[in-house]
């Protein structure tokens, strides 16, 4: 009779077989590459029901024909989540995008080793690390604010970005209310400062962005900024304008914060600045709406009337592209492409033939289009958005679209030329051409201020004296600040608006403090500046203020401005 013991072990082994034999053969798959794409050979891609990259490493392993596969996060080819199955093992690419995985053959089968990273790909080495309190100023070509504090997006930032070699993270409060990422094409020279956190790139040899077909395909190079050298860190961060020599007696206090009638404007102009972007955005909506309703029209009155005769009946054996609707297209919106001999699994490559960069991430001169429907003859593709894939554009160019087979790797011919055009946003103008270029002190002490929502804050400020006699004026002040002259937009760039306010500043005995008062002192601007938009040069605006010192009151100003342009959306500032 057997023992319990041996029962108990019987019985495991046929547990353990019968779970063995659940693992579909030869469909296991080694584990998650976090943060890597592998682009190319797709058969199949589709939604996922959740954000979760595990649906997609089933389908794969279910699925005899995948190899491979691809998860690609939420927002960055539409709203849900999406699943890009391939036949095959592509390189991998490092890409904050995405999620894959390598199906692994079974005992029976050679197995498929792991694709190594390719060589060059540039990393921030964890030896590297963060340089605690280190500014790097200088070699700037791009920075923006963070959606949360952390120095490792603006890391992640330099990791994706070909032309990046060094960092630096600028603490919330330091340059604005958020935190500031500063990528630099260099490595500059580090300087002891508590505002930052910087670190380099490791960067072993480069690797050169492979061309899309097509005229000076192969001259890649990255877009340079436009203008001159971008400000360094250092130079960046809002500094006051010096105080003037004080009178015997005076006494220098800190401008107060912005008063009631201040912080009424402060406020107004931070709607006034998402209502602009909103009429932006609903004007490329309505756009888009426009060509999908027109698109829908083609497709259900037989879109195969609109192409070149007989072509869509010939048997191609290459992709052939006939037409394309529209032939004027922004970034987010959608194009009807037209021909013959489609795979089932189109590349769709939109490709700028002078070689300058659309893609955002890779440096690269091509950018794939998402295909949202396809059959042999027609293909509907949406163009990626600014940030999710598409590189900010200094203007309209000429493109290209070139349709490939996913399988065999063939491109078929050109389209007739795009004409590509950037959409546009409202930006506030806080740069040096935009900011007081000339402030007449005249005895007050003086204070410039930045932030976000604004242009410039202005303070006069007027000291009290130790020897003032009752009943009679110390001394009276004004003068004519000159906030800028001859001021010319770049190219594809706008004046908008222009906002204007100001208040009393009085300084109050008691708290020995500057609070907002109100006085007889005259404040105003000197032009009108109520019809701007859509003009490109700005000849003058200028301040006329008036400030007074007595026994009884030391009576200042206060005045903020912002100026409003309009330009291609993306940029982190006006490329003067």
């Amino acid at each position: 009779m057997k023992s319990i013991k041996q029962i108990i072990i019987s019985l495991l082994k046929v547990v353990l077989i019968s779970l063995i034999s659940l693992i579909p053969f030869g469909s296991i798959i080694y584990g998650m590459e976090k943060d890597t794409d592998r682009p190319g050979m797709d058969y199949k891609n589709f939604d996922l029901p959740s954000p979760d990259p595990n649906h997609c490493q089933n389908a794969c392993i279910n699925d005899p024909q995948c190899k491979a596969f691809t998860y690609v996060k939420p927002g960055i080819q539409g709203i849900n989540a999406r699943c890009w199955l391939k036949t095959g093992v592509p390189a991998l690419k490092q890409s904050t995008c995405c999620i894959s995985g390598i199906k692994k053959a079974d005992a029976g089968a050679p197995s498929v080793a792991p694709v190594p990273m390719q060589p060059g790909l540039s990393v921030i080495t964890p030896a590297a690390g963060f340089e605690s309190d280190t500014n790097r100023p200088g070699m700037d070509y791009r920075s923006f604010d963070l959606s949360d504090p952390r120095p490792e997006l603006c890391r992640q930032a330099c990791e994706q970005e070909h032309q990046c070699k060094s960092f630096t993270y600028v603490k919330p409060g330091a340059q604005g209310p958020s935190a500031r990422c500063w990528l630099k094409s260099g490595v500059p020279a580090s300087v002891n400062s508590s505002c930052c956190i910087s670190g380099v790139k490791a960067s072993k040899e480069e690797i050169t962005p492979i061309p899309i077909p097509g005229p000076k395909a192969e001259e890649i190079t990255p877009i340079p900024l436009p203008g001159p050298k971008s400000p360094s860190l250092k130079d960046s961060l809002p500094v006051p304008i010096p105080a003037p020599q004080l009178q015997p007696g005076s006494k220098l206090i800190s401008p107060p914060a912005p008063g009631p009638r201040l912080q009424q404007f402060q406020f107004a102009m931070a709607n006034q600045l998402k209502a602009l972007n909103l009429r932006e955005r609903q004007l490329e909506d309505a756009s888009i709406e426009k060509v999908r309703r027109d698109i829908q029209a083609l497709s259900t009155t037989g879109a195969q009337s609109q192409m070149k005769p007989g072509v869509a009946t010939k048997a191609c054996s290459t992709p052939q592209i006939t037409s394309v609707y529209p032939t004027t297209v922004k970034p987010g919106g959608i194009i009807l492409i037209q021909g013959c001999g489609f795979p089932a699994y189109p590349d769709v490559m939109l490709y700028d033939p002078t070689g300058d960069i659309l893609a955002q991430l890779t440096s690269s001169n091509a950018v794939k289009l998402l295909a949202k429907k396809s059959s042999s003859t027609f293909i509907e593709v949406e163009v990626p958005k600014v940030k999710q894939g598409m590189a900010p554009l200094q203007g309209p160019r000429q493109v290209f679209i070139r349709v490939r087979d996913s399988a065999t790797k063939q491109y078929g011919n050109p389209s007739q030329p795009i004409n590509l055009q950037p959409n546009m946003e409202i930006y506030v103008c806080r740069q040096g051409e935009c900011l007081p270029h000339n402030i007449e002190k005249n005895g007050t002490q003086v204070m410039v201020r930045q932030a976000l929502d604004y242009t410039a804050e202005v303070y006069h400020l007027v000291s009290p004296k130790e020897s003032e006699t009752k009943g009679t004026y110390v001394s009276d002040f004004k003068g004519i600040d000159v906030l800028f002259e001859n001021l010319k937009m770049p190219q594809w760039w706008k004046l908008v608006e222009f906002g204007f306010s100001y208040e009393h500043i009085c300084y109050d005995k008691q708290t020995d403090s500057y609070k907002s008062c109100v006085h007889n002192p005259k404040v105003k601007l000197e032009q009108d500046l109520s019809k701007i938009d859509g003009q490109t040069l700005l000849p003058r605006a200028s301040v006329y203020w008036e400030a007074r010192s007595t026994m009884f009151d030391n009576v200042g100003v206060a005045y903020i401005y912002v100026l409003y342009v309009r330009g291609p959306e993306g940029w982190p500032s006006i490329p003067f």
